[in-house]
Parts: structure tokens; sequence; C-alpha cells
């Protein structure tokens, strides 16, 4: 394997997540693993000449290991989730019965006549992100579009569809811009060339 592997910064609390992480990608990235996310900022100043090409953050983190009712909250946490892993593959089993994510084949075939410069597309979605399987998951990301939870709230669904719509009008400006200079590369040229030809 090269030794210019690209380098991830990865920040995570739990140790069988970070050692998961390392097993499952070790052979393909250069990974820097930290349990303490309150250090990434200094991490980062003293790399600033050389950043990871990827910071990756774990969102949950337990904070103070010390506090034995902290501590009864994680383990109670933790016994949950197991739960919610049983839970899901039933669960998954009856959406799938119900539902099928159709959005995945009509985003398919938007994307091969609309670019995302042209058109941007949110994939909106209630509980979905949980039941997609990792091929899914990469149609979305391969069709560049964006996701958005469902009732999350008004002010962040405005937001995010702002910000989603914001991000297209600066590609499509740079299109026009690219566009705008070659017409006029191309005008000088046949200038220069009627001028020579006179």
């Amino acid at each position: 394997m090269p030794d210019d592997k690209p380098s991830i910064l990865y920040y995570d609390d739990q140790e069988k997540f970070r050692k998961r992480f390392i097993a499952r990608h070790d052979k393909r990235f250069e990974i820097d693993p930290s349990d303490d996310i309150s250090d990434v900022l200094g991490a980062l100043e003293e790399r600033r000449s050389e950043l990871p090409h990827l910071l990756l953050l774990d969102l949950y983190h337990d904070i103070d290991r010390s506090n034995v009712a902290q501590m009864q909250r994680v383990a109670e946490a933790e016994a949950a989730l197991e739960e919610l892993n049983d839970i899901l593959p039933r669960v998954k089993m009856k959406v799938d019965s119900a539902w099928q994510p159709v959005a995945l084949e009509t985003l398919r075939r938007i994307r091969e006549r609309f670019s995302a410069r042209e058109l941007a597309i949110m994939v909106y979605s209630q509980r979905g992100l949980f039941f997609l399987d990792e091929g899914q998951m990469n149609q979305v990301e391969d069709a560049q579009a964006h996701w958005m939870l469902k009732d999350k709230g008004e002010h962040y669904e405005a937001e995010r569809i702002r910000r989603v719509i914001e991000q297209r009008p600066r590609r499509r400006l740079a299109r026009d811009v690219i566009i705008a200079i070659i017409s006029v590369v191309a005008g000088v040229a046949i200038s220069l060339a009627l001028q020579l030809i006179m």
C-alpha cells in the first residue's frame, strides 16, 4: 500500500468504535484516533500546515467519566441502543413491505437528464435513513442530492432549503463566468484572425 494514503483525524469517545473503524479502514487511510474531542481545535492548530484530508467527529460523547450518575446514564443508553439494534431489522421488514424507496430510482432518472448544477434535489424522509443499505445511500450521494429530515421544525426546514438553494446560483454563476470568458477569448481570437486576413 502506498505511503500517501489520505489522512483522517477521528474523534470518538468509545474505544470499541475507534478500533472497529481502524480495523475496517487502516489499509485505505492513515487514521489518527482520539477520544478527547475537547482537544480537536488544538490538534488542528498544531497541524495547520498539514491538515488531515478528513476530520471525522462522532456526534455523541461521554464527557465526564468520573461522574457515577453519568456512567449509569451511559450504561442505560447503551442498553437502549442494543434494544434498538434488535428492533430495527424487524421494523425495516415492515417498512419494506409497506413502502419502497422509489425516490431513489426517480433521482437516478432525473440525474440522467439534469445535472446537480442545473437542479438541486433533496430527499425528504422521516426515518428512511435508518433503513437504506450502503448501495442506496451511495445512490443519493452519487446523484449529489441533499437530505432533509421531516418533522424537525419550520426553522430547520427553511434554513436547510435556503442553504441548498443558495449553493446552486454560485455554481451556475461560475459556469456563466466561464462561458463569458470563453466568449470574450473567442471574440478576440476571431478579431485577430480577421485583421491578419485583411
